[in-house]
């Protein structure tokens, strides 16, 4: 009978059965989905004169218009302490629209910067609505980590 089940609910193909079960046990990354909201990403650091410019590739996944959305950050150095703080405006971004924005921190060098934490939004409004997308974050730069 156990079989019988199997067989029913599995189609009697064995092989496929194990091969979706070694997908999802070795690359669980392949089922993951791409989420929607807006994804940051921390693109890249760079030393401008006196100033320390930040790339943030932002990527509306969502498919909503975004009218206004300004991103409070909040930057770290090597001993976790609070450098400064900083409000970024992102907005407007049209339903599915990548951009690049780009702020520089007046008197700091890249090196000092440990950590960005991403501390929420202010002022955000979707589409008329005053819900914001939920926000996936990723760094490419190795020694500043975005959280």
């Amino acid at each position: 009978m156990p079989s019988q089940l199997y067989a029913a609910i599995y189609g009697g193909n064995q092989l496929r059965f194990f091969f979706f079960v070694f997908l999802g046990l070795f690359f669980p990354w392949l089922a993951v989905a791409e989420q929607p909201g807006i994804r940051l990403e921390l693109n890249k650091l760079e030393n401008v004169g006196e100033a320390c410019r930040v790339y943030l590739l932002v990527e509306e996944k969502s498919g909503q218009h975004i009218t206004r959305l300004d991103a409070d950050f909040v930057l770290f150095d090597e001993d976790g302490i609070i450098i400064k703080r900083y409000l970024v405006p992102l907005a407007p971004m049209a339903a599915g629209q990548s951009r690049v924005r780009l702020f520089d921190l007046p008197s700091s060098s890249c090196d000092q910067i440990s950590g960005i934490l991403f501390n929420g939004t202010l002022n955000c409004s979707v589409d008329g609505s005053q819900d914001c997308p939920k926000f996936v974050l990723h760094s490419k730069d190795n020694r500043v980590t975005l959280f």
